[in-house]
């Protein structure tokens, strides 16, 4: 079986419109007509408003005709072991009790280190045996000195910011040994 393929007769002028196609089809749409490129222009417009509204969050600023002296905050004076067992008995109570407050604590330093941020710190001893249940106190670099040249089992006071409990042990931030 034979196929036959008739001959095609194409004037001039079907050849002129078979180009005209062929031509519109090979040029490209401009960049700024693709889908695409508005997909991008609004993620980048969207990220860039998402920004700046929180840059844009009204300060508010306290002005005065006269200086007020600095009203200090007393500190909550407190054994480390009290802390420790405020949080033990009830986590909910302590933040009520202490979290975000200046607290002095007094006690008997168990270790001296380094966290994995390289912030230094302490823990107290307590009466757990377990690493975790303690009550550590962070300090700033400019407190690494005075840290140096702590010894386990000595007393100590010092003074900071309760900011909750973290794998089962009190921590104390911004702390500064008196």
């Amino acid at each position: 079986m034979d196929f036959c393929v008739p001959h095609l007769n194409i004037n001039n002028k079907t050849q002129r419109i078979i180009k005209m196609e062929n031509q519109e089809q090979k040029e490209k749409k401009k960049f700024y007509k693709k889908w695409w490129f508005w997909v991008i222009v609004v993620i980048v417009v969207l990220a860039i408003a998402g920004s700046s509204s929180e840059n844009n969050q009204p300060s508010t600023v306290k002005t005065s005709t006269q200086s007020q002296p600095e009203q200090k905050v007393e500190a909550i004076k407190l054994e480390a072991e009290t802390l420790r067992q405020a949080y033990k008995a009830n986590e909910v109570n302590g933040d009520n009790l202490y979290k975000g407050k200046l607290v002095e604590i007094s006690g008997t330093v168990d270790t001296i280190g380094k966290d994995v941020l390289d912030e230094a710190y302490i823990t107290f001893q307590t009466n757990e045996s377990v690493a975790f249940d303690k009550v550590q106190c962070m300090f700033n670099k400019t407190e690494e000195g005075i840290l140096a040249q702590l010894k386990k089992g000595q007393a100590i006071k010092v003074q900071g910011t309760v900011s909750g409990v973290t794998i089962g042990s009190v921590i104390v931030r911004n702390c500064k040994t008196l």
